[in-house]
């Protein structure tokens, strides 16, 4: 048996040691390319049903890549058949080793409705996050850390109908947080520290 194995090994040494090299150049090109202040999403692509008031929507899933950092650099995986990144209409991360909502997600899928960001370790939720998804109809940041929801946060979401801040930190949500949320008749607090609770209906939501 080593006879053997010695023996492919002299014959095919060559090619066994290029073979060996290409894998490190295209390794460290794409260590070069995407440096260690990016992240890479290996992303999961389908039809996913979000219920109220999404129904399905396709949807990437992604597995977060160099994910300690706080730009999106590139999306990968298979579409499916007839599909792009401008399809993807949803985004559900989950999981992951990202504590804030990172910049450039817009450059790869501009026409989101849906964004999920849960169990992540998310600290930290601005207006300026939302400011690239006009359209955005759901949002749920759950399992998280947050400890404050400002007043503006939602100036650039008006379109929003559900959103979900269950089992975060919570201390402080501003009072005029959800004023110009006209379209908003879905609202989850359960399991924070100022309050729990929930609204299925408008009149809650203002109330």
């Amino acid at each position: 048996m080593w006879e053997i194995f010695n023996f492919i090994v002299m014959w095919n040494g060559n090619y066994i040691f290029r073979s060996f090299t290409k894998k490190l150049l295209i390794y460290f090109f794409v260590i070069g390319v995407f440096s260690v202040d990016s992240v890479i999403f290996n992303c999961s692509f389908s039809n996913t049903d979000w219920g109220y008031p999404v129904g399905v929507a396709y949807t990437c899933q992604p597995t977060a890549v160099f994910a300690d950092n706080t730009s999106l650099e590139h999306v990968q995986g298979n579409h499916i058949i007839g599909k792009s990144n401008v399809d993807v209409t949803a985004l559900k991360v989950q999981n992951q080793n990202l504590p804030q909502i990172l910049i450039g997600i817009e450059k790869f899928f501009p026409n989101l409705i849906v964004l999920e960001w849960t169990n992540t370790g998310l600290t930290w939720f601005s207006a300026e996050d939302l400011l690239p998804f006009p359209k955005l109809r759901y949002i749920s940041v759950g399992y998280n850390l947050l400890t404050t929801v400002s007043d503006n946060l939602f100036q650039n979401a008006t379109q929003l109908e559900y959103l979900s801040f269950t089992n975060n930190k919570l201390t402080n949500v501003g009072t005029k947080t959800f004023s110009n949320l006209n379209k908003l008749s879905r609202l989850w607090f359960f399991n924070n520290v100022c309050f729990s609770g929930g609204a299925t209906n408008r009149a809650a939501v203002i109330d």
